[in-house]
């Protein structure tokens, strides 16, 4: 519940069991929730009717940002509020402590004048200033990307020499492999164990090597589709200042190189 600063608000508890006839005393303890200091200790009048109740005065909010209290019932045998009832367990409320707004003061109707608040709204938003686009300056990049090409340009490949292969397949012919000697058992038992024993050293070895093959992957699919876009996208906004010819196909690469 949200209380006003400073109105006054009703504390009240009633006796659960309306067949018990004993006397009782209710206190209420009010405490700030966050800080836990007591603002206010207050004794409850007896209505006569298994109820009690008492007028007491919300405290103002001084921060203006509202905080939170706690009220806790207790219900005593004593008239000094000494013993607490061992049939009545304390009850607890929380409420919030801030002013409540009434939107409907100052003529305004029971409703909310949309036409109003859309005409707030157009007014702020015509008062934005919205920053002029400048446009980039990229000579510095369409020269950058001349010179790269007169540099590939300038680049010359010697055209490889011819091997001779023949010696090579020869002595590859003369190798005689002898005859693989098989014997009747073999024990791979302490082969099997020394597997099975550096098996999590061989599992972490495929896991790094599969990472690394995945980061080749990467590069060499979309790494490197996103540098080729990026450069053809460049050499596509440099249309208006330079025009770069470059060929199109890798077969023409293999004709310059071969």
């Amino acid at each position: 519940m949200q209380l006003q600063p400073n109105e006054k608000f009703i504390l009240y508890r009633g006796i659960e069991d309306h067949t018990d006839t004993n006397t009782y005393y209710v206190q209420a303890v009010i405490k700030n929730a966050l800080t836990k200091v007591v603002l206010d200790t207050v004794n409850l009048t007896d209505n006569g009717d298994k109820t009690f109740s008492k007028e007491w005065d919300v405290p103002a909010d001084v921060s203006g940002q509202g905080f939170y209290i706690t009220i806790a019932y207790s219900v005593y045998t004593d008239s000094g509020y000494t013993t607490k009832s061992e049939i009545y367990a304390d009850k607890f409320e929380e409420h919030l402590v801030q002013t409540r707004y009434n939107f409907n003061l100052g003529g305004g109707g029971s409703g909310i004048d949309y036409k109003k608040v859309r005409k707030i709204i157009q007014e702020e938003l015509g008062n934005v200033k919205i920053p002029e686009f400048k446009e980039t300056d990229l000579t510095g990049i369409f020269n950058s990307l001349v010179v790269l090409k007169s540099m590939i340009e300038s680049i010359s490949i010697p055209e490889p020499e011819k091997i001779d292969l023949v010696p090579v397949l020869q002595a590859i012919k003369n190798i005689k492999i002898p005859e693989p000697i098989i014997p009747e058992k073999v024990d791979l038992q302490p082969i099997i164990e020394e597997i099975q024993k550096n098996r999590p050293e061989v599992e972490k070895v495929k896991e790094l090597t599969e990472e690394l093959l995945n980061s080749i992957r990467k590069f060499y699919t979309e790494d490197f589709d996103k540098i080729r876009d990026d450069v053809k996208e460049s050499i596509k906004l440099s249309q208006p200042f330079i025009r770069l010819e470059m060929p199109e196909k890798k077969q023409d690469i293999k004709k310059r190189i071969y």
